[in-house]
């Protein structure tokens, strides 16, 4: 407003009186302000120009990042009362690296530390029980169906329904996605071949695998691969018992089926279980 000197005329005191009015009815745009207390309601932030980061507390927003400040400082969202927390596209990021190694990991719940983590699924009791790692559909015709980086169990079964175009179906272990092909398979052979012929119609079974990935300083076999299956063709039907011996390195965690003919699996259903004892 300004001050008053005395003396001074009648005007120029509703000059300055009208001017200090102006200011306080409009609006005046404030180069730099430091509020050190108070209390400041009922406004807006940012409406013209972003606020670049604002620090309340323990918590900065930054760009797209709210982070708190103090060492080790959990994030809380608490609603009052009943009400939710509403999350529109969400990621969960665990601790530790999720992968193909997780593909049976469980979210748990520890009441006393308020934490949600990634844990392995416990088996069940009496020694523990089958678990679904995962299952493959198969809607187009492909060459292979791979399971790959399976982890964490003394044993595996293969529950398999396909349909082949005139294919033999074979089956081979390896690492990652590379598989073994040499004379490891029983009978020299480059792969456990599951039809002594080929198929016109489908073949269903199941196979037994124990110890994958066992290491063993002796001929380095992980165990034995056992199992029934049924072929149905035009001519020729009935159950046939399968057992060999993986005679290659230690250390296998991917299991891959596979026709002879590029593209001779043309549909059905592949799942893989594990059983952790």
């Amino acid at each position: 407003m300004g001050t008053f000197a005395d003396g001074e005329s009648g005007s120029s005191v509703r000059t300055k009186i009208n001017t200090a009015i102006e200011k306080t009815e409009g609006t005046t745009a404030i180069s730099a302000i430091n509020v050190d207390g108070g209390a400041i309601d009922g406004v807006t932030l940012g409406t013209n120009s972003a606020v670049t980061e604002a620090q309340v507390d323990n918590i900065n927003i930054n760009g797209n990042t709210i982070s708190s400040t103090n060492t080790n400082g959990d994030v809380t969202i608490d609603p009052n009362g009943t009400g939710d927390v509403n999350v529109g596209n969400f990621k969960f990021d665990a601790d530790q690296t999720v992968g193909a190694g997780q593909d049976n990991y469980v979210l748990t719940y520890d009441n006393s530390g308020g934490k949600i983590s990634l844990e392995a699924a416990a088996g069940g009791g009496g020694g523990g029980a089958w678990n679904l790692i995962s299952t493959t559909t198969v809607s187009s015709a492909v060459t292979s169906i791979e399971f790959t980086s399976v982890s964490g169990y003394k044993s595996y079964a293969l529950d398999f329904r396909l349909a082949t175009a005139g294919s033999n179906l074979s089956m081979r272990f390896g690492t990652g996605s590379t598989y073994d092909t040499g004379t490891n398979y029983g009978s020299s052979n480059t792969a456990f071949q599951l039809t002594s012929g080929p198929l016109n119609q489908g073949i269903y079974g199941l196979f037994y695998i124990r110890d994958l990935e066992r290491a063993t300083t002796t001929n380095n076999r992980f165990g034995f691969v056992i199992g029934t299956y049924a072929r149905t063709t035009s001519s020729d039907s009935g159950y046939t018992t399968f057992a060999d011996e993986y005679k290659g390195a230690q250390g296998r965690n991917s299991i891959q089926l596979f026709a002879a003919a590029t593209n001779g699996i043309t549909e059905g259903t592949v799942s893989l279980y594990g059983l952790s004892s």
